[in-house]
């Protein structure tokens, strides 16, 4: 089973890589990511999450962003 650090690992990579590619800053991000319960998603999908990529993961999210919050990042 996945530890509790496991996933703030993943969480803290992804959201650093998406600060990178998506070109905002901490405070901005921060801000999608609650809004838009990307941290709770990737708790919810880690079992499926953590075979891919962290970069793949960050894009999956903008990608979900776009298509079901209509949010370009």
């Amino acid at each position: 089973m996945y530890t509790e650090k496991d996933i703030n690992n993943m969480k803290c990579f992804v959201f650093r890589i998406a600060q990178r590619t998506w070109g905002k800053s901490s405070k901005e991000l921060s801000n999608i990511f609650y809004e838009n319960k990307l941290f709770e998603c990737i708790d919810n999908n880690y079992d499926y999450m953590h075979l891919m990529s962290y970069d793949k993961v960050a894009n999956e999210l903008k990608v979900y962003l776009k298509e079901h919050k209509g949010i370009e990042v």
